[in-house]
């Protein structure tokens, strides 16, 4: 397995460990997100393509989009 592969998988990894997002897991989508989507919540369906992408499917929203686990936060509890 070459060098480079083994670092992205690594890092992957570690962010999905600190974050951890499980089938559903109650998100907030972050302001990195862009303004269309940020402050949204909602919950997460399933995996991605790629081990970086979730499922998730918004509150109010009749469908699932895909977004990377950098756009992800874990919702408040209240």
């Amino acid at each position: 397995m070459p060098l480079s592969s083994r670092i992205s998988r690594s890092v992957a990894e570690q962010s999905a460990v600190a974050v951890r997002l499980d089938k559903g897991t109650r998100i907030a989508v972050a302001q990195s997100a862009g303004p269309r989507l940020a402050g949204k919540r909602g919950v997460v369906v399933g995996n991605g393509a790629t081990m970086n992408q979730l499922r998730v499917q918004l509150d109010s929203s009749k469908h699932c989009i895909t977004l990377h686990v950098r756009f992800l936060g874990r919702e408040a509890e209240s």
